[in-house]
């Protein structure tokens, strides 16, 4: 290639750099060790060769250009020079390809701001450069040497660096840091690693100190400034001063290659310099201050003076020359005795300095006082080598002590008792005279404040202020007050200021000292406002209850609380409602407490607020008592409604943290290695066997636990873990107390802090089950193993792609072929199928290729000589990467024997429900049959009793009443039985009134527990959801069936029925049954046999109490339908509880809502049972009456006395009191010695229901009520206001306590095939209602005819009839009702007991449905919800 084009092609190359670099100018200059040559350029405009290299030599070199070069580059930078830029300005070396250097490429723009080349264009402009190097012919030119290595690579230079005690630094024209020696590097504490390679800002920049270090280089690069004092930044965060040297390095071509810096630490120095200048300023201050205001001398140790200041030689009267070298008695007065100068000299001649005021004589004979400090200077041996004395002239101050004096002495008599301080002031201002008992008051001294003027002693602004006042003072004639401070910070002082003329020209200022009184108000204000504050952050507001006036006060905060506006006043009742029942209750208490006995209080309580919030608070109170009357009330309310929740939240984590361990059989223990004191779990106790109560047992007892082995590597565990911190995983084997081997898996940790060890922790499982379990496995995995193979199970894969299937040889067994007759394809396989299972079977194939199920089905297939054989099948699909199933794996068995055996038991079972359904049939007809003629002897025996007998006849019919009701239970417990031992007893859920079946199960047993005195007691949760989902049948049984076994049980005391509830959800909850007695208990070996079919816990109760001993066992039946079961709780001689859980579905809103009872105001209870006295408590609380309690009638007459009137009295009638008439006339002592119209309510148990009606006539008792009261009832009478005290019985009450009937005209239609049971019927309905017309009727067809003519009220239909039975006559009655448009109600009557009879009854569109043997309650029942009554 010629020179020409390669000078075109190098010329292109450099246009394209222009273009990549975006610069104006580009010159390729080559250099030799004579001279240089400009290879190609672009741009420059009009500039000759020479001038290209002398403008890239001068921006090289001092980064400036010539005005003659500038103007050829633009004419219009001579005009204007403002107009020049800062040019852009990069040089790069070029190395030829043997690295040698001959050249650089310069990159120039005056039109464009300065900015580094991008990375990606340096990448472009390198590549450029290689292939420039490689065109230009480098045979015309002398190359130079290889460029010398910078200095900083030498190996001296290194030496040089490493034993320099300055830091040294080198960066490269890059900015990337290229080295640092040994001393940098401890001076930062950074490593060399950590600094070589990076690029500003570096690690030990401080980021405030940015800009001044860039200023620095910058200066550095222009020559300006070589060294700087700066700040660095050591690896620990911390600063320090530095002075920073820095230079550039040049290479061979003149350019900067690099910037060195020497870094010296000048931390001690700085620390010095500034003790320096802050002792040389202190020195300053002082000697000005001393040179200004007072006098100095110095002699040497005889008292030759040596020295005097100014002020010395000016109030003296002499000059230095005439004191220097002359003793002090030149200024001797005479004044002073001889023993005042000894004892001077004696002090300072020891070393002491000497004070006190001295009075001298000046050069022209006047008397001055000096206030003199004599200080001796020591040498450093501590011997004495001059005195220093300094001294305040107080000459004017001791002149003004006796003007003082005189002046204090004429108003000594007026002020002496005051302890204000008291200027006399002239109308300017000035200052004539003060008077102060304490001058330490004084906040400047006499001689600095008399006689001149408040404008020259006091703050400018305090001045001006007094100045108004003194002159307002004058100009009214009248007393002033004001108050002001003086000083600063802690120095400050407040003042009083009362200002009273004194004559025309003065005032008299009286100055008191409130500063306490200023401090203690504003710590005061401090103090409320931080109480404030605390409060408002702790959440705990203020109340006050003024117990005389009846007002109550809240603070803001505690409006806060019951989101209400700040300044609600409540009333007392607003207060109590925000309370819940239960909590109001105990507050309740508590305030009747402190406000009697000033019994303070302290609890947690939960309120609701204004908007339905329900919040914890902590409710503290107090009572200012006095001449033991109760004046008021207060106290604090704190929100902890947080603290609380957590607080529960985190018990009830550590129960379940405790119950997670009792179930996982894990104790935890820690040890601290400082104090050697172990803590364990309570469950690891119980894991190792040990009592809870104790501390841990030492080793000797825990090595017991293990085999010897085991203990030494759980010792040597133990060992290395509190060595060396590594944690231990262990299973060891044990002894248990049975002597038995046992497993405990153990694993420990060490606990660190600071990477120091200090305990250890660990935890504890006993594992001996699941190592049995493990041991059962394998020994089961292997007898698998052997069982597979015994039990000839085929194993076959399936290649999906290649359509191929391989068998082991069972396979062959199981199809019946030989290996040579199995083609190995899908379809030979399919050929054996039966044809009615291919396509189910293959469906299921292609299922379980898609991965829809899996492959597990049973189908049948044909052996060659015709025999049908049963195939199982399971198998597992394998797919590839793509999700496409390539290979199927599985197993196929012969189950032929299998399904024949499956045939047989199908028809085993047909036989066995066919025995069932006739079991079943035949306790239909045996209930049928037994009940019918036992409906005939109760019913009759009951009529019986109603006639006139004698007393041994009454006592027959009794028994036979009791033994005719016996057998009916053992009737309906047996079939009970039977029918849920068939599975025939299912749930029936609907929608239930819990409160109502509670109290309906109550009833039930009410009278029995009367007629023995036990007291009956139904507790619930008022706030509960009473409606439920749930099958109110079977729960009824189960509770009545509990309730009555404890009435049996019990001979005295009491039988609780409690209904507690908790949500599960908004929708669902638990309801917690409880039926507790007084009884006689049980012991744990009769537990055993408690819930077994026909036993009892003692074969002696039968005798006693009777029974079957099926009730319990048909209970646990039926509670395990509600999925639950039932909990026995007992202790012999106190009692049994036993209880039931069931959950359910509940309506959220129906509960039992109440509104607050206006009617009555204050109610008095007389209960002398506590269970029962607290749930009327609670009532009253709910219904929101006041109340008082009173267990007996004198303390019943104690509270009338001391907190009546009462409006409503409740009182039980079988206090012990009221045994005879005499009690209820107490009553009526009562009721005269309240005050106001006393309306009464009497509870009674049920024996006593009908001997009271007259007593309550003649008594005027308004109402009386079977116990247990029913809240709903009660609610009803209270909130209506039926309660009379006249002495006529109302209606309702009449009715409540069933005193008359009003019998109502009607007729009855009685269906039945056995006249006995139509002449039972017949008496019964004539003994309750004898004005009903009763028809008959003893088949179906005749009791048709006879409702079509009678058109009765009522029918009672007997269900099992000859001919048409009553399930047919009723449909046909209704579908002749439904063409006439009448309906009549129709009930079943039937010996037969199952809830299938009743529902087939409510099918047949009969109305209600009872059981054989007829009792008198259901009949009257049945007539009164019919009206009949």
């Amino acid at each position: 290639m010629s020179s020409l084009e390669r000078k075109s092609q190098i010329d292109r190359l450099v246009r394209i750099i222009s273009s990549v670099c975006e610069v104006s100018n580009v010159a390729i200059i080559k250099f030799n060790q004579v001279n240089k040559k400009l290879v190609s350029k672009y741009g420059f405009h009009l500039l000759e060769e020479e001038e290209v290299l002398s403008l890239c030599q001068s921006l090289e070199t001092n980064n400036k250009v010539s005005t003659q070069i500038l103007e050829k580059l633009n004419p219009d930078f001579s005009d204007k020079p403002n107009l020049i830029p800062t040019p852009f300005f990069d040089s790069i070396s070029m190395d030829s390809a043997k690295g040698q250097w001959f050249g650089k490429l310069y990159l120039i723009d005056f039109q464009k701001e300065i900015h580094p080349i991008s990375p990606n264009k340096q990448e472009s402009l390198h590549l450029l450069l290689q292939e420039i190097v490689g065109i230009i012919d480098t045979s015309d030119f002398q190359f130079s040497e290889k460029v010398p290595s910078p200095i900083y690579e030498h190996e001296f230079a290194n030496q040089l660096l490493a034993k320099m005690a300055d830091g040294f630094s080198v960066i490269d024209s890059n900015g990337k840091q290229i080295l640092v020696n040994q001393a940098f590097l401890g001076m930062t504490g950074y490593s060399e690693e950590e600094l070589i390679g990076q690029f500003p800002p570096y690690p030990y920049w401080p980021e405030e100190e940015l800009e001044k270090i860039n200023l620095a280089f910058t200066e550095t690069f222009t020559a300006q400034k070589g060294n700087f004092e700066l700040v660095f930044k050591r690896k620990s965060g911390e600063r320090f001063p530095v002075v920073l040297s820095i230079g550039t390095l040049k290479n061979f071509a003149g350019k900067t290659d690099a910037f060195f810096a020497n870094i010296r630490e000048i931390t001690d120095q700085k620390r010095k310099e500034n003790q320096v200048t802050i002792a040389y300023k202190e020195l300053e201050d002082i000697t000005e201050a001393v040179n200004e205001n007072s006098l100095v001398s110095v002699t040497d140790k005889n008292g030759i003076l040596i020295k005097v200041n100014q002020k010395f030689c000016e109030l003296s009267g002499y000059l230095e020359t005439e004191l220097i070298g002359k003793n002090h008695n030149i200024l001797n007065s005479g004044f002073h005795s001889a023993e005042f100068w000894r004892e001077l000299w004696k002090t300072i001649s020891q070393g002491k300095y000497w004070k006190g005021e001295i009075k001298n004589k000046t050069k022209d004979g006047k008397e001055i006082w000096v206030s003199s400090v004599i200080k001796p200077i020591l040498d450093s041996k501590g011997q004495i080598v001059r005195y220093l004395s300094i001294h305040q002239d107080i000459t004017d101050v001791k002149l003004a002590e006796v003007a003082l004096e005189e002046s204090r002495s004429r108003y000594a008599s007026i002020v002496q008792v005051l302890p204000d301080i008291i200027f006399r002031v002239s109308k300017d201002g000035v200052y004539l005279d003060y008077h102060a008992n304490d001058v330490t008051n004084l906040i400047l001294p006499p001689e600095k404040f008399l006689n001149k003027s408040i404008l020259d002693t006091l703050p400018e602004f305090h001045a001006k202020q007094a100045l108004e006042k003194i002159e307002e003072t004058l100009r009214t004639n009248k007393l002033v007050t004001y108050e002001y401070e003086l000083g600063e910070g802690n120095q400050t002082r407040y003042w009083e200021g009362r200002m009273v003329p004194a004559g025309k020209e003065e005032v008299l200022f009286i100055a008191r000292d409130i500063t306490t009184k200023t401090i203690a108000l504003k710590e005061l204000e401090r103090n409320k406002s931080f109480l404030a504050q605390t409060n408002h952050v702790a959440r705990v507001g203020g109340w006050d209850y003024n117990n005389l006036t009846g007002e109550i006060t809240w603070s803001d905060i505690i409006c806060e609380i019951h989101e209400l506006p700040h300044g609600f006043i409540p009333t007392y009742k607003q207060m109590a409602d925000f309370y819940t029942i239960e909590s109001w209750s105990k507050l309740e208490k508590s305030i009747h407490l402190a406000m009697t006995e000033g019994t303070p209080y302290d609890m947690e309580l939960q309120i609701r607020t204004s908007k339905g919030k329900l919040l914890w608070v902590r409710a503290i109170g107090n009572a200012e008592i006095k001449d033991q009357i109760c004046v008021r009330l207060f106290g604090v309310l704190q929100d902890i409604d947080i603290e609380k929740k957590n607080q529960l939240r985190i018990q009830k984590s550590e129960e379940s943290l405790r119950r997670a361990q009792q179930i996982a059989k894990m104790g935890s223990w820690e040890l601290d290695l400082k104090t050697n004191q172990v803590v364990w779990t309570e469950e690891l106790y119980n894991i190792y066997g040990f009592d809870p109560s104790k501390p841990p047992p030492p080793y000797e007892e825990q090595m017991k636990l293990f085999k010897t082995d085991s203990w030494g590597m759980l010792k040597s565990a133990l060992d290395k873990t509190a060595k060396t911190g590594e944690p231990y995983e262990l299973e060891l084997e044990t002894i248990q107390k049975d002597s038995n081997k046992g497993w405990m898996w153990v694993r420990g940790e060490a606990v660190k802090e600071k990477d120091k060890i200090i305990g250890l922790r660990g935890m504890a499982q006993n594992i001996t089950d699941k190592k049995l379990r493990e041991e059962k496995i394998m020994e089961t995995s292997l007898r698998l193993d052997l069982a597979t193979k015994a039990a000839n199970v085929g194993v076959w894969d399936f290649d999906i792609n290649e359509n191929r299937l391989i068998w082991d040889d069972r396979m062959y067994v199981i199809y019946g072929i030989t290996r040579e007759s199995f083609t190995g394809v899908y379809e030979a396989w399919k050929s054996v199928l039966h044809p009615e299972d291919i396509e189910r079977v293959e469906s299921e194939l292609q299922e379980a290729l898609l991965g829809h199920h899996e492959f597990n089905t049973e189908y049948r297939i044909f052996w060659p000589d015709g025999s049908l054989h049963h195939i199982r099948a399971s198998a597992i699909v394998i797919w590839n990467n793509a999700g496409k199933a390539t290979r199927m794996i599985g197993a196929n068995w012969d189950i032929t024997m299998e399904k024949l055996f499956q045939e047989s038991l199908k028809l085993a079972k047909e036989g066995a429900d066919r025995a069932n359904k006739a079991k079943s049939e035949f306790l239909a007809n045996m209930s049928h049959e037994i009940r019918t003629p036992l409906n005939g002897v109760i019913g009759f025996t009951d009529l019986l009793k109603s006639t006139d007998l004698t007393p041994i006849q009454k006592q027959y019919v009794d028994n036979a009443i009791i033994s005719g009701q016996a057998l009916l239970e053992i009737i309906n417990d047996v079939l009970d039985f039977s029918k849920i031992e068939a599975g025939m007893l299912h749930l029936e859920i609907i929608k239930t009134d819990l409160l109502d079946l509670a109290e309906k199960c109550i009833d039930i047993i009410k009278f029995s527990a009367s007629k023995k005195n036990i007291e009956v007691i139904l507790d619930f949760d008022f706030s509960m959801p009473r409606i439920c989902f749930t099958d109110p049948v079977r729960l009824k049984q189960i509770l009545t069936n509990l309730l009555s076994n404890a009435v049996k049980f019990t001979e005295f005391g009491e039988v609780e029925l409690r209904i507690n509830f908790e949500y599960i959800n908004e929708k669902e909850g638990k309801y917690k049954f409880f039926v507790r007695d007084t009884g006689i208990g049980i012991t744990e070996e009769q537990k055993n046999k408690l819930f077994k079919a026909f036993t009892q816990a003692d074969t002696s109760t039968t005798r006693k109490f009777g029974g079957t001993g099926l009730g319990l066992v048909i209970s646990e039946m039926i509670a395990n339908k509600f999925n639950s079961t039932i909990i026995l709780e007992s202790e012999p001689g106190v009692g049994s509880t036993f209880s039931l859980e069931i959950h359910s579905e509940i309506v959220l809103g129906e509960v039992n809502g109440f509104k607050k009872i206006d009617t009555f105001k204050k109610c008095l209870i007389l209960e002398d049972n506590d269970k029962c006295r607290m749930i009327l408590e609670r009532m009253m609380s709910l219904f929101r009456i006041d109340y008082e309690t009173a267990p007996s009638v004198s303390s019943a007459l104690q509270k009338i006395k001391n907190s009546g009137p009462f409006d409503l009295m409740i009182f039980n009638y079988d206090l012990p009191e009221f045994k005879a008439l005499d009690g209820l006339t107490s009553i009526k002592e009562i009721s005269i010695l309240n005050k106001e119209k006393l309306n009464m309510i009497l509870m009674q148990s049920a024996s006593n229901e009908f001997s009271l009606n007259e007593e309550l006539r003649n008594l005027g008792i308004g109402l009386s009520l079977l116990k247990p009261i029913k809240l709903r009832e009660l609610y009803n009478y209270l909130y209506m206001g039926k309660i009379k005290n006249d002495d006529s019985i109302p209606s309702n009450i009449a009715e409540n306590l069933e005193l008359n009937h009003i019998n109502k005209f009607g007729t009855v239609l009685i269906v039945d095939d056995i006249a006995l049971n139509i002449q039972l019927l017949k008496m019964i309905i004539k003994k309750i209602t004898p004005n009903l017309k009763i028809y008959e009727a003893s088949n179906g067809a005749d009791a048709v005819d006879t409702y079509k003519k009678i058109l009765p009220n009522l029918v009672f239909m007997d269900v099992q009839m000859p001919e048409m039975d009553g399930f047919e006559v009723t449909k046909k009655i209704r579908e002749w009702e439904q063409s006439q448009g009448i309906h009549c109600p129709i009930v079943a009557l039937t010996a037969a007991a199952f809830r299938e009879d009743e529902e087939k009854s409510i099918s047949a569109g009969m109305s209600g449905f009872i059981t054989k043997p007829i009792a008198s309650i259901e009949i009257e029942k049945i007539l009164s919800r019919n009206h009949l009554l």
